[in-house]
């Protein structure tokens, strides 16, 4: 729907200084008009720029037009929204993610805004709550735990990567003792 070359209707609007050419120009109520870019429109004569509106009527005509609903009604649907806002708002501060860290050597603050950052990439989670333990045993690397009773783990560890070394040499050898 294209509205940029319609009439503007003055509805009841009172003209205070019409000159008898722009009088004659106007018909049914209504008033050629361009619209500008930030959405004020300016009357195409300049001798219509000059237009009175009795604001009392305007406002009654928006009144009536906008009293569909009782009271009660309105006021019932602003509390639904108002408890959304506040339902979402909660479950915003309570969904905390907890991830554990476990490394060979404690980890330096900006090692641990990293793993932060790529965790809320991973999981989604804008709300993480890291714990870092060290664990000497894994030699080098950390290992990373998280979600429920923290059964999502990605292990970045030596000892992790010797573990999966050695799971494949012993699949290999099993392999081979099959086949003679």
């Amino acid at each position: 729907m294209n509205i940029l070359n319609q009439p503007i209707s003055t509805g009841s609007c009172q003209s205070s200084s019409l000159s008898k050419e722009a009088s004659s120009k106007i018909t049914n109520n209504s008033l050629p008009a361009s619209v500008k870019v930030d959405g004020t429109t300016q009357a195409t004569n300049k001798n219509l720029s000059s237009l009175k509106c009795n604001a009392s009527n305007v406002l009654h005509q928006i009144k009536t037009e906008a009293a569909q609903y009782q009271p009660y009604t309105l006021n019932f649907l602003q509390s639904l929204f108002q408890e959304k806002k506040f339902s979402k708002a909660n479950s915003a501060e309570t969904l905390v993610l907890t991830v554990s860290v476990s490394s060979a050597v404690k980890l330096n603050q900006t090692q641990i805004d990293l793993i932060a950052k790529k965790m809320q990439r991973i999981t989604g989670f804008t709300n993480l709550k890291l714990v870092n333990t060290v664990d000497p045993s894994l030699i080098a690397g950390f290992v990373i735990s998280y979600g429920i009773d923290e059964s999502s783990v990605i292990d970045l560890s030596v000892k992790g990567q010797l573990a999966a070394l050695a799971n494949k040499v012993e699949a290999s050898d099993q392999r081979a003792h099959n086949r003679i």
